[in-house]
């Protein structure tokens, strides 16, 4: 149990619960009036099983890079009302929850997101995910976003904005369920890594890359 904090004026909470083990779960009313900016590593490697991010005041976080790295226990966050619309970087947020298998980001917010690199990297058990309400027009590094999300079997990323992603590296290495990706609203004038992009997608049998354009591309495909 945690009581007796005042963490008002407290900016940076990175590595607050890092590898938490002696915690299955954990009350978070205790930060619902505080003014992070910092979260990053917040409940990396941790044992958690379930989290609820409602109960965090995250409306000042600009940082959430690796926030559940990690989390090997993790089978359920909730997210739905989780205030993200000032996070710039959401890097290896999600990387490495090998037990996880859906991921609810309907109502997540991130206009101001700048780098999702790695983001969902290794989450091994990941079978769906809704992306439709990701705004990614900031976004300048997806590189190794899904990278080996081995059993997801399906990946819409159709509403995509990336006229300002530079790399898209490993971007859908390992992705051994999918058969197809929609990719036709893809801007890739800006991007100059493409390296490893479809790496061992054993079964994707439909891409079509024709309406690529890489004035800027420093590395093959």
């Amino acid at each position: 149990e945690i009581t007796g904090c005042d963490l008002t004026n407290v900016k940076s909470v990175q590595k607050l619960f890092y590898g938490a083990n002696k915690f299955n779960n954990i009350d978070l009313d205790l930060f619902s009036d505080t003014n992070f900016e910092d979260m990053s590593y917040f409940f990396a490697k941790s044992n958690l099983l379930s989290i609820e991010l409602s109960k965090l005041n995250t409306k000042n976080v600009k940082n959430m890079s690796h926030m559940f790295y990690g989390c090997g226990s993790l089978f359920s966050v909730d997210l739905n009302n989780a205030d993200t619309s000032l996070v710039e970087d959401m890097s290896y947020m999600f990387s490495n929850c090998d037990s996880i298998n859906n991921i609810d980001l309907t109502n997540f917010k991130t206009n101001n997101v700048k780098n999702m690199s790695n983001m969902f990297i290794d989450c091994i058990s990941l079978r769906s995910i809704d992306l439709s309400s990701f705004d990614t027009s900031k976004v300048e590094d997806m590189s190794n976003m899904f990278d080996s999300c081995s059993f997801l079997n399906s990946l819409d990323v159709s509403n995509f904005n990336t006229e300002n992603v530079k790399s898209m590296k490993g971007m859908f290495r390992y992705l051994n369920g999918i058969t197809s990706i929609q990719l036709r609203n893809f801007n890739t004038k800006n991007v100059k890594d493409f390296s490893y992009m479809f790496q061992n997608c054993f079964n994707l049998h439909a891409l079509d890359l024709s309406f690529f354009e890489t004035p800027n591309a420093e590395d093959n495909l």
